[in-house]
């Protein structure tokens, strides 16, 4: 047991520093937000890991994620997949607003 923990003991550790850094959680009495914050923070982590792991070397210059290797990456991930969700979520609420080209006609 201890030679399959030891080889693999960098993943968990990995995402419990990540987690821990990054959390996403907030305080509750309620035990099934805690949970829920949990699988959140969770996701989050295994795509940044998917994101960054998929990068490969050779492309390295060319590559959109390429921003996401850097020291403050991960805060940068965390921002751009929020900024795609409400993106995403203006979109499905106004789907004409694509057609508004000057941005004072949004007021």
């Amino acid at each position: 047991m201890i030679p399959v923990y030891s080889a693999h003991y960098n993943g968990i550790d990995r995402k419990d520093w990540d987690t821990a850094d990054w959390s996403i959680a907030l305080k509750s009495k309620r035990w099934y937000l805690s949970i829920f914050y949990w699988i959140i923070d969770g996701l989050n982590h295994a795509q940044f890991i998917t994101v960054t792991d998929s990068t490969g070397e050779e492309e390295e210059e060319q590559h959109p994620w390429v921003k996401y290797l850097k020291r403050d990456g991960r805060a940068e991930f965390q921002l751009d997949v929020g900024l795609a969700l409400i993106e995403r979520g203006i979109m499905m609420d106004c789907p004409n607003i694509a057609d508004l080209k000057d941005k004072d006609q949004l007021t």
